[in-house]
Formats: C-alpha cells, structure tokens, sequence
C-alpha cells in the first residue's frame, strides 16, 4: 500500500484519467477551467473527511431500452478513479481471465473477439450448432447489497483512510439526491428518432 493516500498527485492523476472518456461534458469543462483549485480542495476534503459525493445526474437512454440512469457529477468521478487506482491492484488478480468490464486491455470488443473464437471451437469451425447466452440482470447496481459489498471490501483493504472513503461512496443514495438534466434525455430521444430514421 502507498505511503500517503489522498495525495495532490494520486489527485491529478485520477482526474486525467477521469477527463479521458469525460471532457466534452459541461461539468469537466467547468472543472477544467480552474482544476487545480478544485483538486486542491478536494484533496482537503478527503484528508479532513469532510468529502461527501455530491448530487448525481439522472438522465433516461432508449438504447438498446429504457432505462433510468443516476451518474455521478464529474467531481466525483475523479474520486472514483481516486479509489479504483487503489483497489485495482488488490482485485485485479483475483478475477477470472475472462471478465471485461471495466478491465486494463478489456471491454467489450475484447469479450466479443473472444466469444468469435469460443464459438468456431464448440461449433467445430461453424460446422455444428453452438449457443449462448446475453442476459442483463435488472437495476443491477441499485439491487446491489451494500451492507456486503462493503464487507467484501474491508476483507481485503486494511487501510482506514480508504475504507473511509470506500464507505462514502458505497453508502451514498444517488437516487434520493439528484438533479434531472433534461438536454440529455432530449438528445437521448433525438439520436433514437434519427436511428429509426436511418434504418
């Protein structure tokens, strides 16, 4: 385990990583404009424990169904990442070969590769039949027990600054504090009208 967590540069490293996949968004460009101000503040936070995650962004996707989605604030994502960059090397090695999400040289492109190639041995080069299966597990996160998963967590993570932050954002309820961005639940419906257009 790293000799100081909750550092400056454990910060900004998390926040370019965050900015990554993020930085078209309103709130990453507002974060952007004065950052280190923000990630300073946020470093005092997490270091007095007086950090608590912010409202998270509900927003509606049509696609592939509806569904309702809670975000967090791009603040937090960089938190997020904060955590992540602590628990990965500790969790990395205990999940099997083939699970891909949210994995270094995963995702689902790599899942898809390598469903191709399971499939052409089962089916002897396509030659015999061969199934499987695609499932999606129904509000999965907010079922999610989080009594255990935080047990799950403090079994493996012995560092009380990060299980303090770990409990924070386990424990927080992002669908009892949020804001409704309406923009994205506009273009959400626009991209599904023009989809149907073009097909």
């Amino acid at each position: 385990m790293r000799s100081e967590v909750f550092s400056f540069q454990d910060l900004l490293n998390a926040y370019y990583q965050c900015r990554r996949r993020k930085r078209r968004t309103i709130n990453a460009a507002k974060f952007e404009l004065n950052f280190e101000e923000h990630l300073l503040k946020l470093e005092r936070e997490l270091r007095n424990h007086t950090y608590q995650p912010g409202r998270s962004i509900c927003f509606v996707i049509t696609d592939p169904k509806l569904r309702e989605v809670f975000a967090a604030d791009f603040r937090d994502r960089i938190i997020h990442h904060l955590l992540v960059s602590y628990l990965e090397p500790i969790w990395e090695k205990k999940f099997i070969y083939h699970s891909y999400s949210c994995r270094q040289n995963k995702g689902a492109h790599r899942a898809i590769k390598d469903l191709k190639r399971f499939l052409r041995q089962v089916s002897q080069n396509f030659s015999q039949p061969a199934y499987y299966l695609q499932a999606d597990i129904s509000a999965f996160f907010m079922s999610l027990e989080k009594d255990i998963l935080f047990d799950l967590i403090r079994r493996r993570l012995k560092n009380p600054e990060l299980l303090w932050l770990a409990k924070q954002i386990i424990f927080q309820e992002p669908t009892k504090n949020f804001y409704r961005n309406w923009q994205m639940l506009v273009t959400c419906h626009k991209k599904n009208r023009n989809d149907k257009i073009t097909k």
